[in-house]
């Protein structure tokens, strides 16, 4: 349960050392900060990670995540997801229509997952235990790019801050289906019918740290079949999240921001809104390589 609020908030890779990744640096007057996109479960394939998000946490002594990874690591998180997931006195059948429920479930009978596994949950979280069974046969089973460099970062005495609280992104998670349960369950399972193909373009488009790309793969889609997860998820997140990046870059300390790649892009995103306020974004690469703006 503890991957499954991960892949939830930011799902949304065969990454290649000879590609551009998506990490930028965003310069004030006086200072500067990195800033990189993430997937936050991988594949045992996709390591190791693009020498540009290396280099970016070599020269940051300080990390900053979306959530706090060591309490989000903790049992009793866990059983808070938990407790604030089940449904009260009423099951997923009651919650859902019919033809929804149908739909549900010959879907989970294809996964091989018992319909009594989810049933007691809100839509949010049966629909997570299905995103994460889903990307598992997929072989999506590693940690990402945060959870590698807040590892990272804790071995080497790297300073760790981040945006959210757990119980904040709890929240996000429990609530996100309420008053859509219908349209909510129906998108996604249409989307897990065809997630090997939307994981390969989103693996494509953070590979490639192109803006317009990763806008269209990552952003456009839920703009239109999730508006009200993409306010809830990225409008309302991105505009919390400003004034502290804001303060990062009034500080002598250099920061690697990481979070997740749809957080970065489109007229939302952090990078635009970031250029709105007049700073200078510069696409971060290695020596010799081509940027991609």
């Amino acid at each position: 349960m503890k991957k499954a609020i991960i892949v939830f908030l930011f799902v949304i890779a065969a990454i290649s050392s000879s590609e551009a990744a998506s990490i930028w640096k965003v310069y004030s007057e006086n200072s500067y900060i990195f800033i990189g996109g993430t997937f936050h479960m991988l594949r045992t394939s996709d390591f190791p990670l693009p020498k540009e998000y290396d280099q970016a946490y070599k020269n940051a002594p300080i990390l900053v995540f979306e959530t706090d990874h060591e309490k989000l690591e903790k049992p009793e998180t866990t059983d808070l997801i938990i407790s604030k997931s089940l449904l009260k006195n009423k099951t997923l059948s009651q919650v859902v229509s019919p033809k929804v429920y149908a739909v549900l479930s010959e879907f989970c009978a294809g996964i091989s997952l018992p319909m009594e596994n989810i049933n007691q949950f809100k839509p949010s979280t049966a629909m997570l235990i299905i995103m994460l069974q889903t990307y598992q046969k997929l072989g999506v089973d590693q940690d990402g790019v945060d959870a590698h460099f807040y590892k990272k970062g804790v071995q080497d005495g790297k300073t760790v801050e981040y945006f959210e609280s757990v119980e904040e992104q709890i929240e996000f998670l429990v609530s996100i289906g309420d008053g859509w349960e219908d349209r909510f369950v129906s998108h996604t399972i249409a989307d897990m019918k065809k997630a090997k193909h939307i994981f390969s373009l989103n693996i494509d488009a953070w590979k490639s740290g192109h803006r317009p790309k990763l806008k269209s793969a990552m952003i456009d889609t839920m703009k239109k079949d999730y508006p009200q997860m993409y306010q809830r998820l990225i409008i309302d997140r991105n505009k919390k999240w400003m004034p502290k990046i804001e303060s990062f870059l009034k500080s002598d300390t250099k920061r690697l921001v990481l979070v997740g790649a749809a957080h970065l892009v489109g007229e939302h995103g952090l990078l635009t809104l970031l250029e709105q306020k007049g700073y200078t974004i510069e696409k971060f690469e290695k020596a010799g390589q081509p940027a991609y703006q």
